[in-house]
């Protein structure tokens, strides 16, 4: 009718160029710290650098990301299950608040590249209106141990990526098979005692995201999976 009419409803934010570091870190910096607030058409998402990157294993960049997620990185957490609030959890996890959300991007010296995550762990702890630190406390988990477990040795680049469909990595442990898909698909964080620390490739197929079909998949690869007790680290976040 030509009339106006009133709305409510958000405008998609133009997608902004993901190809170029928006960091603006070149080759000729050794360090750099760079915390930044939301930035417009930037999906909410992390880059760890390894392979053939001249950053390898020295540098990480978060692109929108909250500050649980942040320290959760920082400090190694693997499950939500290991995180204790001191503060109020809704506030601090609402992507849909812009102004909690932030980039960060730290790059390391090479010879500090085996210390970058607790130089991001300080970094973070000084910056950030939320602080974080390391308790521990014996809690409920999922223990994976060996159960004829038999797949070839992999020299390939390390590669990874899961949905609800299975999971799928090249040259991975059975550590990074449990930390990153196992205790992001299940309750409880999930602990590797299979004593296998070498890198395989390992490819689950789950017909429907259950854990019964996520337990069906690990059994055959030969790990045996049981509900146990241990003492693990909880990440308490405060202010």
């Amino acid at each position: 009718k030509g009339e106006e009419i009133a709305s409510d409803a958000d405008v998609k934010e133009k997608p902004a160029n993901t190809s170029a570091d928006l960091f603006a870190v070149d080759s000729t910096l050794s360090t750099n710290f760079t915390l930044r607030s939301y930035m417009v058409g930037q999906s909410s998402m992390s880059r760890a650098y390894g392979g053939k990157s001249i950053y390898a294993k020295r540098r990480i960049s978060f692109m929108n990301t909250g500050i649980t997620s942040l320290y959760k990185t920082a400090y190694n957490i693997v499950s939500g299950n290991q995180i204790k609030y001191e503060i109020d959890e809704k506030k601090l996890n609402n992507y849909e608040d812009k102004s909690s959300l932030y980039c960060v991007d730290i790059l390391v010296k090479p010879e500090e590249k085996d210390s970058l995550l607790m130089i991001l762990q300080q970094k973070l702890n000084a910056v950030l209106p939320v602080k974080a630190r390391i308790e521990y406390q014996t809690i409920p988990v999922y223990v994976i141990t060996n159960n004829g477990f038999s797949l070839s040795l992999s020299n390939k680049e390390t590669s990874y990526g899961f949905s609800g469909k299975g999971y799928e990595g090249t040259a991975v442990t059975i550590t990074n098979f449990a930390n990153d898909y196992l205790s992001n698909e299940l309750s409880l964080p999930v602990v590797d005692e299979t004593k296998l620390n070498e890198k395989y490739d390992i490819k689950t197929v789950v017909e429907m995201r259950t854990q019964a079909e996520i337990f069906k998949s690990i059994a055959a690869l030969g790990l045996r999976i049981e509900k146990q007790e241990r003492l693990m680290p909880m990440l308490v976040l405060y202010k």
